[in-house]
């Protein structure tokens, strides 16, 4: 059986913040590139740009994945919350839908997806693909007992090398952190601002 080498994990730290201020906050993008590994996760778009979210809202990013290594890759995606499930968890109410070029490869809840990994197939030399990743804010089930509740969540994207002849003998997995995704003040990710609409 031929092994293969976990070669790259690449971990993209967002903060969801809910508050009630009329605030705008911008991620920054980022470009990491581990020409050793092969793998480049770059945002094609400004990361969650969430300004003033509203139940009801949608909000999408986009992430560029190239394999600019010698070797194809399998490439898959995951999810971990960071931190403890809250009693009103905002992590449970947001929606998630993940598109892969042409291809929906997940739709549901976003707490659902934690813990696990989803293939994105194969990726040869020097291809490039597209991951589209939308949140949701439902409106009538979102209350106002969601203002000013946090959610801190990774995306985790983990690259194993197909044809890997004969590798060093390595005890770890080799990490590749993307930790400036955002710049707030309570660290790294985006504001996702709430703002309760008004009933007539």
């Amino acid at each position: 059986m031929v092994k293969k080498k976990k070669i790259g994990l690449i971990i993209l730290v967002i903060v969801l913040f809910f508050t009630t201020l009329t605030t705008t906050v911008f991620s920054d993008d980022v470009k990491i590139i581990r020409e050793k590994e092969g793998l480049i996760v770059e945002p094609s778009t400004k990361s969650f740009d969430l300004t003033t979210l509203k139940p009801g809202d949608t909000e999408k990013s986009k992430l560029t994945i190239i394999n600019n290594g010698k070797d194809p890759l399998e490439v898959s995606i995951g999810l971990e919350r960071v931190g403890k499930k809250q009693k009103i968890d905002l992590f449970e109410q947001l929606e998630l839908t993940l598109n892969y070029g042409s291809e929906q490869i997940y739709i549901g809840k976003m707490s659902d997806l934690e813990d696990m990994s989803i293939s994105l197939g194969n990726l040869d030399i020097d291809t490039i693909k597209e991951l589209v990743a939308t949140i949701h804010l439902p409106g009538p089930e979102t209350g106002n007992e969601y203002q000013n509740k946090e959610v801190e969540f990774n995306w985790v994207f983990t690259a194993k090398s197909k044809d890997s002849g004969v590798l060093p003998k390595t005890g770890e997995d080799i990490p590749i952190l993307i930790y400036t995704i955002g710049v707030l003040a309570l660290g790294t990710g985006a504001f996702l601002l709430f703002k309760k609409k008004k009933v007539n």
